[in-house]
C-alpha cells in the first residue's frame, strides 16, 4: 500500500499466492466500512480529543497517545457510557480517564481544559500548529522567537513551500468539505491512478469511509493486488496532479 507505512520487500521474492487470496492485514483501513460508523459517545471524545491536541501541541506525546487510545476505545463502544464504572471497564481506559470521562457526563465540561487551554501560550501553539506543514517543534520554534500571530509568522519565519502554501491557504485548509467534495476529490485521485495502471485499487479512507457527512481532508489509499506494483507511485502521481 502506497499511502500507509511500506514494507520493505527487498530481501523477499514476489509471492506466489494468488491475488484473490493475499491475507487482508491489520491495517484500520483494512477493517470493513460496515463497522459501527456512529459515535455514541462524541459529547465525551470531542472534549478529550481537545486535551490531546493541546499535549501534541506541546510535544507531550505520551499523553497524546493515551488520550488517543481512549477516544479511539470511545468511539467504538456500542453504547454510550454514563457511569464512572462502565469508563474503567472499557480496555485503554485508567481510573483518571475514568474521572475525567464520569466528570463530563455528569456536568457536560471538563474543568482540565480550562487549565491546560486557556493559557496564552496554548492558544498561540494552536494556532501555529493549524499552519499546515507546521508540526509541534516548529509551533515551538515560532513561539520561542517571540511570534505570537498568523502575520508574524507571515513576515518573520522562514518557510518552506508546504508552509507557505499551508499559511497562504489557512483558514481554507480549517473549514470541513462536504462528502460529495470529498468523494469529488477521491475520484479525480482514483482516474489519475488508473491512467498509469487500470489495476490500481484506490481507497477513499478516513472520515468519509467512516461515513461522516463532513470531511477535514481527503485520504486515498493505493494498492494492486500483487502487492508491489503499485511501489513509486505516490510521486508520479504527485508530479500528474501537480501539471493540470
Amino acid at each position: 500500500m502506497e499511502e500507509a507505512g511500506e514494507r520493505s520487500t527487498s530481501n523477499q521474492s514476489t509471492p506466489t499466492t494468488s491475488p484473490t487470496k493475499l491475507p487482508r492485514g491489520n491495517w484500520v483501513c483494512a477493517k470493513p466500512s460496515t463497522s459501527q460508523s456512529v459515535n455514541l459517545n462524541e459529547h465525551i471524545t470531542e472534549k478529550l480529543e481537545v486535551l490531546m491536541n493541546a499535549y501534541k501541541n506541546t510535544k507531550d506525546q505520551w499523553r497524546a497517545l493515551g488520550y488517543r487510545k481512549a477516544i479511539g476505545a470511545l468511539k467504538s463502544h456500542p453504547r454510550a457510557v454514563t457511569t464512572w464504572e462502565e469508563a474503567s471497564a472499557i480496555p485503554g481506559i485508567g481510573s483518571r480517564l475514568a474521572d475525567k470521562i464520569a466528570e463530563i457526563v455528569q456536568s457536560g465540561h471538563l474543568r482540565k481544559i480550562d487549565h491546560v487551554c486557556q493559557g496564552e501560550e496554548a492558544k498561540i501553539l494552536d494556532i501555529f500548529n493549524n499552519i499546515w506543514g507546521v508540526g509541534p517543534t516548529v509551533a515551538q520554534e515560532f513561539v520561542q522567537l517571540g511570534y505570537k500571530t498568523l502575520e508574524d509568522v507571515r513576515t518573520k519565519a522562514k518557510l518552506n513551500k508546504q508552509q507557505q502554501i499551508g499559511l497562504s491557504h489557512y483558514y481554507d485548509f480549517l473549514d470541513r468539505m462536504p462528502r460529495d467534495e470529498a468523494a469529488e476529490i477521491g475520484k479525480l485521485i482514483e482516474d489519475a491512478t488508473k491512467e498509469f495502471n487500470p489495476n490500481f485499487v484506490c481507497t477513499t479512507c478516513g472520515s468519509f469511509r467512516r461515513g461522516k457527512k463532513t470531511c477535514g481532508d481527503v485520504d486515498v489509499l493505493i494498492s494492486h493486488l500483487d502487492g508491489h506494483s503499485h511501489k513509486g507511485i505516490l510521486f508520479k502521481l504527485l508530479e500528474k496532479l501537480h501539471s493540470t
